[in-house]
């Protein structure tokens, strides 16, 4: 390749073509999930009993109801049925809940990771009860361990899953960068034209002295 400008160009597309390798590393090393009990599509009797999430690492260590939350909805109604929390230890994240209405159930959950990037994500089972079993306080039971309080889920936000994960805009990214780089690498091996330079008379008018 002759073409001066092409050489920079091919240099340009190469230095991001490596940065967009570098940036795609962490983006996808964050922590993941493993598996969770309920099993996702599962069918559960009624009672009390924990939503356990099982992490690859464990999470960031942060106040409770704050961040790592999971959270438990009735499919039907859409209602939160309490607050959003987690009981968090080592890999694992916990919500007690108390559950007796027949029925499927939604769980949401979101966990910061300990580099601080958020992941989030939901699963469902189904809820049967042929005991007739009756919850005193159906829902999730958040009590901070540090002040015994319970959370009060009318003052918290709800947690939506799906939201302003960044990793959903990834591959929208990727390919945005894929088509810039191959624009370069294109612009990069196009002949370049050059205008003819014309050339110059260096004859010396006679008698000029």
């Amino acid at each position: 390749m002759n073409n001066p400008f092409g050489r920079k160009l091919a240099v340009f597309a190469f230095i991001t073509a490596g940065m967009l390798g570098l940036g795609a590393a962490p983006a996808f090393a964050h922590n993941q999930l493993i598996s969770t009990s309920p099993a996702d599509g599962s069918t559960v009797a009624a009672g009390s009993f924990n939503i356990v999430l099982n992490f690859e690492e464990a999470p960031m260590s942060l106040k409770f109801g704050e961040g790592n939350l999971i959270a438990i909805t009735d499919a039907n109604s859409d209602a939160q049925l309490g607050a959003a929390c987690a009981y968090v230890a080592d890999n694992k994240m916990t919500l007690p809940v108390d559950l007796d209405k027949p029925g499927k159930y939604l769980v949401q959950w979101r966990q910061v990771s300990d580099d601080g990037h958020p992941i989030e994500g939901s699963f469902s089972f189904t809820l049967t009860n042929t005991s007739n079993y009756r919850a005193s306080n159906p829902g999730a039971h958040c009590v901070d361990p540090d002040t015994l309080i319970a959370i009060d889920p009318d003052v918290q936000a709800k947690l939506i899953s799906g939201g302003s994960d960044m990793g959903s805009m990834l591959p929208w990214f990727f390919a945005a960068a894929g088509f810039i780089l191959a624009g370069t690498l294109l612009a990069a091996f196009k002949p370049l034209k050059l205008k003819p330079r014309k050339p110059k008379n260096h004859s010396r008018i006679s008698g000029e002295s």
